[in-house]
């Protein structure tokens, strides 16, 4: 008898649905970008995008460059920030995909399981719907594996793998394990033999040259995104040893949905075990290095859980073999665990289905309010000795980056400018300070243990005053509440 397939229809037949699946569920998704404020970080990178650069202390410039297309073809709201990574997440699913029949041997439904898997995996739908470096990153990521898979046979495709190396540079510093994979696939049969050719070579020089903007803008800056990611945020807190290993196995089952990781970790064990074909050393070299570096990191020093997503992804295709060994109906159990913890999330991000206790610590509840501050704060701007030489500020670039889209949906180019005051440092070091003499309407809410009337000397300002709260309700109780203070500069 012929083997099983992942998905228990013909395999034309189950793409074709999981096609109309994946069509449903991109409208879904183009309406909820739509539907919900932004986050935090989504707001910091639309502020970016408003100044575009060749870098940013906090990332390469991809995300900002993004999200400008986005927000010149559709607007300042979420949709017009979002659309985008709806778009890469896409290509990614269509290039991991690829990836998954490649390596497939002939292994019935491969494709339509991939597509399933990708699409319904919780750290891939949170991904797709958030302006993030993630989502682009993870598009060239997956074709860059894809091209260097087909590299084997005819290597001049290393020229699009080097490409798509230097494209996710320009997103995310994790793009150095892309080389350092290729080098290992390079070192093995049957991709050593295009070492005696030319192409790997200008492979990499294509990267390197579209990587080049980020060195460049770093030069001429002082080295501040190197400085970031690999100083400063590597000492931001005590080192958490086996809690932080144990914090990072637990967000990645949780983010990769149970089942799925089960089996990607499978398929990773397999490949490493057996090392005898080659898609066992392109999974080993696209996945393993990326798990065991951040494993590591999780031990000395904080982590954040989507880090490692390139490497779930690409194990994703074979994850379902290895599920359907273990037990037949595994695969669909995963499917649909996945799904429903992705539905959860992106439910909980419009309507609070969970109540999460503290608040604080449900993060979708940063996509909302920001509209009502807007309002309060133009009121109290109005109401200000001198109006047109008031500004709106925040102590975190969280706040003052929200609070900078809010004011711009609602007052447009009569909103008063933003900006970040206090000690900490972020991308509004790059943006020209307080205009001198200026008085301020101070923003903050009880996520920070915040008071500008104590610290007002420390912010630069004379005095500042309380201008009463307005408290936020979701679900029928209060999430948060927003604080504002009149500041005086002489």
């Amino acid at each position: 008898g012929g083997r099983v397939p992942l998905i228990p229809r013909p395999a034309e037949e189950a793409t074709r649905r999981v096609l109309v699946g994946i069509a449903i569920l991109t409208a879904v998704r183009l309406w909820l970008v739509g539907a919900v404020g932004l986050g935090d970080d989504e707001a910091y990178y639309w502020t970016w995008a408003r100044h575009l650069a060749w870098g940013y202390r906090d990332h390469p410039p991809g995300v900002a460059w993004l999200v400008a297309l986005g927000t010149a073809l559709g607007g300042d709201g979420g949709f017009g920030v979002r659309w985008p990574f709806v778009l890469a997440g896409l290509l990614a699913t269509a290039a991991l995909a690829g990836l998954g029949r490649a390596l497939a041997s002939g292994e019935p439904g491969r494709g339509a399981w991939t597509l399933a898997a990708v699409q319904l995996c919780p750290l891939f739908g949170v991904a797709t719907v958030f302006a993030a470096p993630d989502m682009p990153f993870l598009a060239a990521w997956s074709a860059a594996w894809l091209a260097a898979w087909h590299a084997a046979r005819r290597p001049p495709l290393w020229l699009a793998a080097g490409a798509l190396a230097g494209v996710a540079a320009l997103f995310k510093f994790h793009a150095i394990l892309l080389p350092l994979g290729f080098l290992g696939l390079l070192a093995g049969r049957p991709w050593r033999r295009a070492l005696g050719t030319p192409w790997p070579w200008l492979g990499a020089a294509l990267a390197a040259l579209l990587a080049s903007p980020v060195f460049a803008w770093n030069a001429a800056h002082g080295w501040p995104t190197f400085a970031f990611q690999l100083v400063e945020r590597q000492h931001a807190a005590a080192r958490p040893g086996l809690a932080g290993l144990g914090a990072f196995l637990g967000s990645q089952l949780a983010w990769v949905s149970p089942l799925l990781a089960l089996g990607a970790l499978g398929a990773l064990v397999g490949a490493l075990r057996r090392r005898a074909s080659p898609a066992d050393r392109l999974l080993a070299w696209a996945a393993g290095p990326t798990l065991l570096l951040f494993a590591a990191q999780s031990w000395f020093a904080p982590f954040k859980a989507h880090w490692a997503a390139g490497a779930w992804l690409v194990l994703l295709p074979p994850a379902g073999a290895v599920l359907r060994r273990w037990h037949r109906r595994l695969p669909a159990l995963a499917l649909a665990l996945a799904g429903g913890l992705t539905a959860l999330v992106y439910a909980q991000a419009r309507t609070p289905v969970i109540r999460i206790d503290p608040p604080r610590l449900d993060v979708t509840n940063d996509l909302w309010g920001w509209e009502a501050v807007a309002d309060r704060v133009l009121a109290l701007r109005d109401a200000m000795p001198d109006p047109a030489h008031t500004f709106a500020a925040g102590h975190m670039y969280q706040t003052a980056a929200q609070l900078e889209h809010a004011l711009a949906l609602r007052a447009g180019a009569a909103a008063p400018p933003v900006v970040r005051v206090g000690p900490r440092h972020d991308q509004y070091d790059f943006r020209p300070p307080p205009p001198p003499g200026w008085d301020a309407i101070f923003v903050a809410h009880d996520a920070y243990d915040f008071d500008a009337t104590a610290r007002a000397s420390e912010l630069g300002f004379v005095d500042c005053a309380p201008a009463g709260e307005l408290p936020v309700e979701r679900g029928g109780r209060v999430v948060r509440v927003f604080r504002f203070w009149r500041c005086r500069s002489r």
